[in-house]
């Protein structure tokens, strides 16, 4: 008898030691204005969920900071939080080496950029807005599975407005290459005078849909940004074996590209490096409404099937040796991140 009431004395104790582990390691924090969340979130660990408060704060800076699949650190801004710079050469977000985190409903401002992620994997940025920058709203550099879900990019591009990209991936270097970059449902116009969207050679295996991109005018006389949506082809800098980039570019809005370098109001434009162009919607730009490219052409072929076009100069131009299938090329076998909905 003494035996059995032992064992179950044992293993409450056992269970409750279990439940105070996990309390511990799932924390919620409340933040408020006033309050440093910069230095809340570098305390964050796997399984904290930060609710911040309606307000302002300053810019936050988060590197070796680390969620899991069954436990990442969720983000979320109660409505009307708004993480800005006030340095005009800073980020208001600077992600370094950061795995298993979401921002859910922020509006990142000031500064130069909205945010940089450098060397992260599964980021997911969803329903935020990115506005009232000196560059690019969002600059993703060698990271792989970065989710842009939902939100806007506007007004970017105040200081260098040649460099106003909405959504810029990679930067030409190998060191840079990303992947799985996914964003969809993004409303994005006003970038200055860079692309909606830019992804360079070395980015692989992302996708751009449903996004609404408007009001773009890519290009300067001393920068030639080649559109609105611009999947760039390779480039000898790239110290990488050229390889299919299998980007999908699909269900997208795309209109009124004007007001850029001439011969570069563009909707979507690709190189010779394996790219999916389906179903979108493209009209009223000053140029081509889609432009396959034969520039730096590495020889793979491109998609592009059921897109609709009208009222651009032309509508649609395959330059001769881009290789272009005009047959649909079935679905898109990529899908954004599932570990958080």
């Amino acid at each position: 008898m003494n035996k059995c009431i032992t064992l179950v004395v044992r293993n409450l104790l056992v269970l409750l030691i279990f439940t105070g582990v996990c309390s511990l390691s799932a924390a919620t924090t409340y933040v408020h204005p006033g309050d440093d969340l910069g230095a809340i979130l570098n305390s964050a660990n796997p399984g904290d969920t930060v609710m911040v408060y309606p307000g302002e704060y300053g810019r936050v800076v988060l590197a070796d900071k680390n969620g899991t699949e069954t436990d990442p650190i969720i983000i979320r801004s109660m409505g009307g939080a708004t993480i800005k710079s006030y340095e005009p050469y800073e980020n208001a977000l600077w992600l370094k080496n950061c795995d298993y985190i979401v921002f859910d409903v922020f509006t990142f401002t000031g500064g130069m950029r909205g945010a940089i992620v450098v060397d992260c994997d599964h980021i997911i940025f969803k329903n935020c807005t990115f506005t009232g920058v000196g560059q690019e709203g969002i600059h993703i550099l060698s990271s792989h599975y970065v989710d842009v879900r939902g939100g806007k990019i506007y007004n970017t591009g105040l200081l260098n407005p040649q460099w106003g990209e909405g959504v810029y991936a990679g930067s030409g270097s190998a060191y840079d290459l990303c992947s799985h970059i996914w964003v969809e449902g993004v409303e994005i116009y006003n970038t200055g005078n860079g692309e909606a969207v830019d992804y360079k050679p070395g980015v692989s295996h992302s996708t751009i849909r449903g996004c609404v991109i408007h009001d773009i005018a890519p290009g300067t006389s001393t920068q030639s940004n080649e559109g609105a949506i611009v999947v760039n082809g390779y480039d000898t800098s790239v110290y990488v074996l050229p390889a299919p980039q299998y980007i999908w570019i699909e269900n997208n809005l795309v209109y009124n590209i004007s007001g850029g370098l001439t011969g570069k109001n563009r909707g979507i434009v690709f190189f010779g490096s394996g790219v999916y162009v389906k179903s979108n919607i493209v009209h009223d730009c000053d140029d081509e409404g889609i432009l396959g490219s034969n520039w730096n052409n590495a020889g793979f072929t491109n998609w592009s099937y059921a897109n609709w076009c009208y009222d651009n100069d032309p509508n649609s131009n395959y330059q001769y040796g881009n290789v272009v299938n005009l047959t649909d090329p079935g679905l898109n076998s990529q899908t954004r991140q599932v570990w958080f909905p």
